[in-house]
């Protein structure tokens, strides 16, 4: 247990993954039109840090549903909130046979205990046979909810319209 959130203190410290929403790949013409990629359904229990208002979070439950594929894809989750004043921010790290998806976000109009979840970050889908895979830019919308000290993230995940 003392590892995992190691692990979630180094991501959280280094950002993993975490890029500008709306980057568009160096050079091209395309008009970005973001698309649905993947849709993320995730319960976890926060678990306080050593500063008042920060939290760790890993999965009870976490599921992925991707555009292109019917089956629904157990995934494991870590993340991140700290909860200060009005705002609140965090980082969910989601990663499936689909692929992974390393997202930062921030926590607004809270409404009793749902706020809306907005960030930016990366998808990388798993690569098929004999073929490569490169991390994109991605942009995540959804909302968490807090109840005590269990968490519930649903959001979906869209992509530039050119991506895999």
């Amino acid at each position: 247990m003392r590892n995992r959130f190691a692990v979630i203190a180094v991501l959280a410290s280094i950002g993993l993954g975490t890029v500008g929403a709306g980057v568009a790949h160096a050079g091209s013409n395309v008009a970005s039109t973001n698309v649905l990629s993947d849709k993320i359904t995730l319960v976890g229990k926060l678990v306080p840090g050593p500063i008042p208002g920060v939290y760790t979070f890993g999965p009870k439950k976490c599921s992925l549903t991707s555009d292109t594929e019917t089956p629904l894809f157990p995934c494991q989750s870590s993340g991140g909130v700290t909860l200060a004043g009005t705002g609140a921010s965090g980082f969910v790290n989601v990663v499936s046979a689909d692929g992974s998806i390393n997202w930062n976000f921030t926590l607004t109009a809270p409404s009793a205990s749902t706020y809306v979840m907005r960030g930016t970050g990366t998808e990388q889908d798993n690569p098929e046979a004999g073929t490569g895979s490169t991390p994109y830019a991605a942009v995540m919308k959804g909302t968490a909810t807090i109840v005590g000290s269990k968490i519930t993230i649903v959001a979906k995940v869209k992509e530039l319209a050119t991506q895999p």
